[in-house]
């Protein structure tokens, strides 16, 4: 986690700098090099914000002190977690899907492909 450890001007600078990073990794290696489909640019931008921030979360070091005041969960926030699980479980397949227009069997795969990976990441996360 970022916010927190960096002052207004380090967020300012890594915003200007991911934005950069961003546009250099889709378009020369994600859309050149590898030439990759990206349908509705979902592996792209979460893959990169991954990374990046993993990256820059090295590079700023460990917290500086430790707080735990907002860590507790409480009745609110399961009902809301829950509520938002749902809603990403039965729109993101179709909102995937839609950005694959021009051949009906593609979008189909898009569903598809998006409902093994949510319930491949569910799997994991209960594994783990």
């Amino acid at each position: 986690a970022v916010i927190g450890r960096a002052s207004p001007v380090q967020l300012v600078i890594m915003a200007l700098c991911q934005s950069l990073f961003y546009a250099f990794n889709k378009v020369v290696i994600v859309l050149g090099l590898l030439a990759a489909e990206d349908v509705g640019g979902s592996m792209t931008i979460h893959m990169f914000g991954a990374y990046f921030g993993l990256a820059v979360s090295y590079v700023l070091g460990p917290p500086k002190a430790t707080s735990a005041s907002n860590a507790d969960p409480n009745s609110v926030s399961d009902v809301l977690a829950l509520i938002g699980t749902t809603l990403l479980w039965v729109y993101w397949p179709s909102f995937v899907g839609a950005t694959e227009t021009g051949v009906p069997l593609n979008e189909n795969v898009c569903v598809m492909h998006t409902v093994l990976a949510l319930l491949g990441s569910t799997g994991a996360s209960f594994y783990m």
